[in-house]
């Protein structure tokens, strides 16, 4: 009951850090006048951000499953030594472009991620739930960018001094249509929070079955 419990705790903060994620493009969509510097400093920034992300959940699962640590190292020791590691990278980006909100993007992401791991209870499935979040990457990324950026456009117009200093700031795809980003980021973080979901689900009912 107590395992059940954890697990369940673990699921909630991991589905809350997505849905904040969410909830962030949904109201730069919805109220881009008060989000005007998460979306001119935000930019193609946000990529590289989720990019780390699911390379650092990917690589310490791989990492500690293939015992790469050094024998002296125990494993809790050696993630934290991993999430500092990147952790680095991301203060660094941050600081070099003045944009604080990167950090938040990244640790809220890797939260989904980390916790959601917690919940399933090192399942295969969870094993290779990194590399699923590379695929939801790519796809709603093309998604986004060749079927979808007449749609954003018209259906949340920015106001003109947005658009300007956005053009202005780079060429661009998502420099000089913010809402494609934006909407990027929604889809990605709402397909992430269904796909987390339903391997929840179907890890507990495998583990149901086998009792």
């Amino acid at each position: 009951m107590q395992s059940d419990t954890k697990k369940i705790g673990a699921l909630m903060i991991s589905v809350i850090a997505n849905v904040s994620l969410i909830w962030i493009f949904v109201s730069s969509l919805l109220f881009p006048e008060k989000n005007i510097d998460f979306i001119l400093k935000t930019g193609f920034l946000i990529f590289i951000i989720e990019f780390f992300s699911i390379h650092s959940s990917a690589f310490a699962t791989v990492a500690v499953g293939a015992q790469l640590a050094p024998p002296w190292m125990k494993r809790f020791w050696f993630k934290v030594s991993l999430f500092t590691f990147y952790c680095l990278f991301v203060i660094v980006i941050a600081f070099v472009y003045n944009n604080w909100f990167l950090p938040f993007l990244f640790l809220s992401s890797l939260a989904t991620k980390f916790f959601l791991k917690k919940a399933v209870d090192r399942s295969i499935v969870s094993m290779v739930a990194p590399f699923i979040s590379i695929g939801l990457f790519v796809i709603s990324g093309i998604t986004i960018g060749f079927f979808l950026p007449s749609f954003f456009e018209s259906t949340f117009p920015f106001p003109a001094e947005i658009m300007q200093v956005a053009t202005e700031d780079g060429g661009g795809l998502f420099e000089e249509a913010p809402q494609l980003l934006l909407g990027w980021g929604v889809l990605y973080y709402s397909l992430s929070l269904i796909v987390d979901l339903i391997i929840f689900f179907v890890t507990r009912r495998m583990k149901t079955e086998q009792i």
